[in-house]
């Protein structure tokens, strides 16, 4: 009888090790991003920036001003995803380090670097306390990836145990691609 007790015991002490084992988060979920979940229109407030977007275009070609003199073009062999934001620091400066865009296949494009640092651009600038600034955020991506995206922002790529906001851009469906995208007249 004090054997299959014994076993009754060991089995027992396995059982709650497993199930302590299943129910501990792993180290990405302990050190991983303070997510702050919104939807496109709302502001939403991290610990050091705070964020809306204000509109999503998708487009086939985008123009922007290289030089003062000079209007050029970028193709994409996807799509271009625009994203009007504004953006404002809530204490000291900060720079908006990392905008990703996630989608439901569970894949994330970072913002694309083939442009260069063009006055729209709303990674391009330093965020003031209190004062709100407004540029875009640009994507290039497959047009199947459009339907429900999701942006992340965050002060930094490796955001761990800090703010990262996720707003929900409000593509349930792919919207058709205009032509062009204006970064000069947009």
């Amino acid at each position: 009888m004090s054997r299959l007790r014994a076993l009754g015991w060991t089995v027992l002490a396995l059982a709650l090790l497993l199930a302590m084992r299943e129910s501990t988060p792993n180290y990405d979920a302990l050190v991983g991003p303070l997510v702050q979940r919104g939807r496109s229109g709302e502001n939403l407030a991290g610990r050091r920036f705070e964020a809306r977007v204000d509109a999503v275009h998708a487009a086939r070609l985008i123009r922007y001003e290289r030089r003062p003199d000079s209007v050029e073009q970028r193709d994409s062999s996807g799509v271009w995803l625009v994203v009007e934001a504004s953006a404002r620091a809530t204490q000291v400066p900060v720079t908006l380090g990392n905008a990703q865009l996630l989608t439901r296949d569970g894949r994330r494009y970072a913002q694309s670097g083939r442009l260069p640092l063009s006055p729209p651009l709303l990674a391009a600038r330093e965020l003031q306390p209190g004062i709100e600034s407004r540029g875009v955020l640009l994507f290039e991506l497959p047009a199947d990836a459009l339907a429900g995206a999701v942006l992340a922002l965050s002060e930094n790529r490796l955001s761990r145990l800090d703010s990262e906001l996720h707003i929900d851009l409000g593509l349930a469906v792919a919207p058709a691609p205009r032509e062009f995208y204006d970064l000069v007249r947009p």
